[in-house]
């Protein structure tokens, strides 16, 4: 967490007294403190230690700059503020709803929902999107086009961005970018950024519309306030100004698009960035978001190597699980970018695509986090395709306040459950939530299982106990007082719960 909260330093704003303490290209409109780095000398240089010396080191790997107080993000000033009504986001479930089949017969409930993504949804988006494709042609104002990015998986290479930019029947322009060591939302920010700039260029354009497959991305770049890619929201916003401020018909639309429909128009450009050999790079471009990931990642394997290395690290009530295989299970990070030092996520991950229907076991021990553990932290990644969850606990109402985001106790876990669920319903209108009551009377095996493990478990002492078993939990320092009797007098609660 600290070398993530380093690179943050970044989006301080331009006075900020941070920045005094920095070296001078860091400063802004700071003015410089007495004490800054540059002015010690070379011997106290090196002497130094603390949380200025450590920023310093690792913000030099950080390439983007930010702009805290960019007009572009005054209140008022914004480009939403100004020209709500003529951005439109059309997003994949605003889509016809898809015409019922003739189903394949088969219990398979993976195969199902293949078939159903196959024949008959992405059969849809396909029309959906020829329809609106036909009328840009109809239209010589309107320039449409498609926005792409491609991440290679190996962390040596840098990420490719595309488009291809329309009028009609003809190609006005294509291009494809370098984009540096970046994320995937990031990458296809700076995509769309060159879409929307090179579209609103184009001679008697009023309309325009982007085709893309992370609708998220597309509204990042209308937002110019801190965050990772504000350098291309900014520029966005500053062509978009000055592009609706000269013709009040002016419109932007944008359509989400996914690559799995295959598209032609926008598979084509897909394909051509997959084509690409890798592109390595000495000094890449370094995002905010990619830095704090690769932070995330080391923390991921500093963990493992503390666990299996030394056995000592985890402790005796370390609860050990074994995979499919019967191998350790190693720590492991989910989706949600939480470090899961149990590994119970890559369990059930990986038990669920053995079945073919993700699934968890909770136990009556804390209700609500166990819950909100089940579809949170261990919710399945997007890449193995998991489009069905089903939770066996013994607390069916701590399953329906999960869902419930209002004041309670255990509100946080709620919270993060509807965050996790928001994002998965999202991503595809197929994905369902089941809850089944599972009494512990029935020792169900495998809910048995966690509910023996919970009960085997040593009682936590007791504030009590520690002061007396063990004498240095009190320290030196902690005032030991007398009874009238000479008996020492243990720690009690007053009746104001103090």
């Amino acid at each position: 967490m600290a070398w993530r909260a380093h690179f943050w330093t970044a989006t301080l704003s331009d006075t900020h007294l941070t920045r005094s303490l920095l070296e001078p290209q860091y400063h802004k409109r700071a003015l410089e403190h007495p004490v800054a780095l540059n002015r010690l000398s070379v011997r106290e240089h090196p002497k130094l230690r603390g949380a200025i010396t450590d920023t310093h080191s690792e913000i030099l790997t950080l390439t983007k700059t930010f702009a805290s107080c960019a007009l572009e993000a005054w209140p008022g000033q914004c480009l939403l503020d100004l020209f709500l009504a003529r951005t439109v986001f059309h997003l994949r479930s605003e889509y016809l709803e898809p015409e019922p089949g003739t189903p394949p017969d088969t219990t398979d409930v993976a195969a199902y929902h293949v078939w159903l993504y196959e024949n008959v949804v992405k059969g849809t988006i396909k029309a959906h999107l020829d329809g609106i494709r036909d009328e840009a042609h109809a239209e010589p104002n309107t320039v449409y086009s498609t926005t792409d990015a491609s991440i290679p998986a190996k962390k040596k290479y840098q990420a490719l961005t595309g488009f291809a930019l329309f009028q009609g029947d003809e190609q006005v322009d294509s291009a494809c970018y370098i984009s540096g060591k970046v994320l995937a939302p990031e990458a296809e920010l700076s995509t769309i950024r060159f879409a929307v700039v090179w579209a609103t260029k184009v001679p008697g354009c009023t309309r325009i519309i982007i085709f893309m497959d992370h609708i998220a991305s597309a509204k990042k770049a209308l937002d110019p306030s801190v965050h990772s890619g504000q350098g291309h929201s900014l520029a966005v916003c500053c062509a978009l100004l000055v592009w609706f401020a000269a013709d009040p018909l002016n419109a932007l639309k944008f359509y989400d698009c996914p690559s799995k429909a295959e598209w032609d128009v926008h598979h084509e450009v897909h394909q051509f960035l997959l084509g690409l050999p890798p592109v390595p790079g000495l000094r890449p471009r370094m995002t905010l978001d990619s830095l704090r990931k690769y932070a995330t990642d080391r923390c991921n394997a500093e963990w493992c190597q503390l666990f299996f290395r030394d056995p000592t690290f985890s402790g005796r009530q370390f609860l050990q699980l074994l995979d499919l295989d019967d191998n350790l299970i190693k720590p492991s990070l989910p989706q949600r970018g939480e470090l899961d030092p149990c590994g119970q996520g890559e369990y059930l991950t990986r038990l669920a695509h053995d079945l073919s229907n993700p699934w968890a076991c909770t136990n009556h021990n804390r209700c609500d986090e166990d819950v909100s553990t089940a579809t949170g932290w261990w919710l399945p990644e997007k890449e193995l395709g998991c489009t069905h969850i089903v939770i066996f606990t013994d607390h069916i109402t701590s399953a329906k306040k999960a869902l419930d985001p209002l004041i309670h106790s255990g509100q946080g876990h709620s919270l993060a459950v509807c965050h996790a669920l928001l994002v998965w319903f999202d991503a595809d209108p197929l994905n369902t939530l089941e809850f089944y009551d599972c009494p512990s009377k029935a020792e169900w095996d495998v809910h048995r299982k966690v509910h023996q493990f919970l009960k085997d478990l040593p009682p936590v002492p007791e504030w009590r106990q520690l002061f007396f078993r063990d004498p240095t939990f009190a320290s030196r320092q902690f005032l030991q007082l007398l009874n009238l009797d000479d008996n020492l007098i243990k720690p009690s609660y007053l009746k104001g719960g103090s």
